[in-house]
């Protein structure tokens, strides 16, 4: 499937690039991301991502949805943003193998934050009944 192996190759460009390779005899050198480097990445994304979550959320906990369902998705979105932000260490210094956590965190975090801000919307549009 030349769908699957795009991915597959993403994959394998993503821990090229934060693990470094051993390129002797290739035209390229790749080094693995330093620690400041990783620093300043996380520093960023730790700064914008909550303050995304924050806004979308608290719009979220004032709107008509069951306490479950806010409870699940701001966890959600949480624990997204968190994994996120662990990712590029986690493939640094853990294991390659966790380079797949890139685009699950990214695919879930998107998907929570896409779903409470429809939801907001809806709740705003919506005319209540009674009216």
């Amino acid at each position: 499937d030349p769908n699957l192996q795009n991915d597959v190759a993403i994959l394998e460009k993503t821990i090229l690039h934060y693990r470094g390779a051993d390129t002797e005899g290739e035209k390229e050198l790749f080094l693995p991301q330093s620690y400041r480097t990783l620093l300043s990445v996380a520093h960023v994304h730790t700064m914008s991502q909550p303050l995304i979550l924050f806004s979308v959320g608290i719009l979220f906990v004032f709107s008509s949805s069951k306490e479950g369902m806010k409870s699940f998705f701001i966890l959600l979105s949480f624990g997204s943003c968190l994994l996120s932000n662990l990712s590029p260490w986690l493939l640094r210094y853990l294991s390659a193998k966790t380079a797949i956590f890139f685009p699950l965190s990214s695919a879930l975090m998107i998907g929570s934050f896409l779903f409470m801000a429809a939801f907001i919307l809806y709740d705003l549009w919506r005319e209540e009944e009674g009216d």
